[in-house]
């Protein structure tokens, strides 16, 4: 198996957070899974669970899926990681730097701009609201870097 991409190693950024996050929604499944068939279960009603269906849940037959959809994930991880591509986005200009900390201003990269090349002045969809212009142009009076 080839080694993962060097830009790659260690993320998705923090790993052990997105691994962590699944085994935790897995154990939780694994946990309510005998009791799915309740009344008090809290099923989403638009879901149209069939509560009868669920009497019979074997926790051997759910962990199995359990460690089939893990082990599904880490394999795409690992594919993903293993993949070359690598974006080239130059770095946003740095507002402000101290030591190793950098503040950077993502509204003067090329994605930030409008299609006629003009920078967004406000976020879109506030033109309406008076009060969302308002604190527009507040927050933008706080912007040390200028606007």
């Amino acid at each position: 198996m080839p080694a993962a991409a060097p830009h790659r190693v260690g993320e998705p950024s923090p790993l052990i957070l997105h691994l962590g996050a699944a085994l935790s929604a897995y154990g939780s499944a694994l946990l309510a899974g005998p009791r799915a068939d309740s009344p008090d279960f809290p099923w989403v009603e638009a879901l149209g669970v069939d509560r009868a269906a669920l009497a019979d849940i074997d926790r051997i037959e759910l962990t199995s899926e359990i460690a089939a959809r893990l082990g599904a994930t880490v394999r795409g991880l690992e594919i993903w990681q293993r993949h070359p591509y690598r974006r080239t986005l130059a770095d946003p200009p740095a507002i402000w730097e101290a030591g190793c900390s950098r503040l950077l201003d993502y509204g003067r990269t090329p994605e930030a701009t409008r299609p006629d090349g003009r920078r967004a002045a406000r976020p879109p969809g506030d033109e309406g609201d008076p009060r969302t212009r308002q604190s527009s142009r507040t927050l933008a009076a706080f912007r040390p870097w200028g606007g």
